[in-house]
């Protein structure tokens, strides 16, 4: 029988792709965590991980056995939970931050997924910008946060990649800018806009403006700011508004919810999505099953033929499947 600590360890390592993250995670020595990794081969009489120069990647033994041990080691860190509570001696509550982008598809299919597993855990969430999320994260106040990587929030801080995204433009489908010709930045100018906004601040105005100052075109017209992402794409579908949304960088153009993605010249970079915390030593059983979660959910874990994305064992996680056309539904 397998060893459900060296499973943990194969885990934490697959999930990292960097044996010396991986073993500061786990709170343990690099040597350690390659005597157990190396103690799960020999029993399995295969390579798990190959070594590159971005750390680890696995072979296909690792990848058949991921999907397997993803499965047993969340169910193994939801038995401890459970078991600790009857003791008393677990938190009752996971405090977590979110960026308003990750409202409508990420947080709600990682929350039901937790809930399916921890019932009796409340789950604390706040949902503000980032500088908000780091300075909370920074006085103890949220155990860790999803939102977007960048300079600013490395530093003080350990972090996961989820996924890279990228701003689009959208509009209803019969909109006069997607008759089928190419459009061109200034086109948008002539378009008022509709931006969600959180603490006051309208999230991705900032960027477009500086697209529309490298074109010398003045500041997009604003018809709506708000924190309802709801009314912003409801408007978008049901007049000549225009919309800024991400999608997955790795995905086409396509269709979501009613609206298109005009067909433009790349003119936003990429954008990297993470978890970040403080120290990995402080974070719980349930803080870490919720991390691998949210990992499952933006990577469609579990996968099968066909490209449907669903847990494992699980029902279809939906709300995470991209579409034919390359979104993810929201």
């Amino acid at each position: 029988m397998l060893n459900p600590r060296q499973l943990v360890h194969f885990q934490t390592a697959l999930r990292h792709g960097n044996l010396h993250r991986a073993a500061r995670d786990l709170g343990i020595s690099q040597p350690a965590l390659s005597k157990s990794i190396q103690a799960l081969e020999a029993q399995l009489d295969g390579k798990l991980f190959v070594r590159s120069s971005r750390g680890v990647e696995p072979t296909p033994l690792g990848i058949a056995l991921s999907a397997h041990a993803g499965v047993i080691v969340s169910e193994l860190l939801a038995a401890e939970a459970a078991a600790a509570h009857f003791r008393g001696g677990s938190r009752r509550s996971l405090r977590m931050g979110s960026g308003p982008t990750f409202c409508d598809w990420l947080m709600p299919a990682a929350i039901g997924e937790f809930r399916r597993r921890f019932p009796t855990t409340r789950l604390l969430v706040t949902i503000s910008l980032r500088d908000v999320l780091q300075q909370r994260l920074m006085a103890g106040e949220i155990d860790f946060y999803v939102g977007r990587l960048d300079e600013v929030n490395r530093e003080g801080t350990a972090h996961e990649v989820l996924y890279e995204d990228r701003l689009a433009v959208c509009c209803r489908p019969d909109h006069p800018l997607n008759d089928g010709r190419s459009v061109e930045v200034a086109d948008l100018a002539e378009y008022e806009w509709a931006f969600i906004e959180s603490q006051g601040a309208a999230l991705a105005r900032p960027q477009l403006l500086r697209v529309f100052m490298d074109h010398g075109l003045g500041p997009p017209r604003t018809a709506l700011e708000t924190e309802s992402t709801t009314l912003v794409y409801s408007l978008a579908r049901e007049s000549d508004v225009l919309c800024l949304r991400p999608v997955v960088a790795a995905l086409g153009a396509g269709s979501v919810g009613g609206l298109v993605e005009l067909p433009l010249p790349p003119i936003f970079p990429n954008i990297t999505r993470a978890i970040l915390y403080r120290d990995p030593a402080g974070l719980t059983g349930t803080d870490l099953a919720m991390l691998g979660i949210l990992h499952e959910v933006a990577t469609g874990a579990g996968a099968g033929d066909g490209g449907d994305k669903q847990f494992a064992g699980e029902r279809g996680a939906a709300a995470v499947k991209p579409d034919a056309s390359g979104f993810i539904a929201r």
